[in-house]
């Protein structure tokens, strides 16, 4: 994840989404933090979700809920992260599978 402007302003992230049902996870093993990932019921290309940090140490500059945008376009699926607290601070990142 890319998120200039924040206080670590390059993080990794890995998010689980079911291929049914609304409820995934995330982790961000290089801050220590993790949530889970709130889904629309309904897949499309396009898609809104919500990650809600339930595994957060101190100090480690992760937010408490971010705002998901996830595209899908071909085989890639872009990310956008926003944090909830600080709107104007948005993460992008290109997933690929694992």
């Amino acid at each position: 994840m890319s998120q200039p402007g924040w206080p670590v302003p390059s993080w990794t992230v890995e998010l689980v989404i079911p291929a049914s049902g609304t409820t995934g996870s995330w982790n961000s093993p290089s801050q220590g933090c993790s949530g889970t990932l709130l889904l629309p019921a309904t897949a499309t290309a396009t898609m809104n979700a919500v990650a809600a940090t339930t595994v957060r140490p101190v100090g480690s500059g992760c937010t408490i809920r971010a705002r998901l945008t996830l595209v899908l376009s071909g085989s890639e699926i872009s990310l956008t992260w926003t944090p909830v607290e600080h709107p104007l601070v948005p993460g992008s990142a290109t997933l690929t599978g694992g």
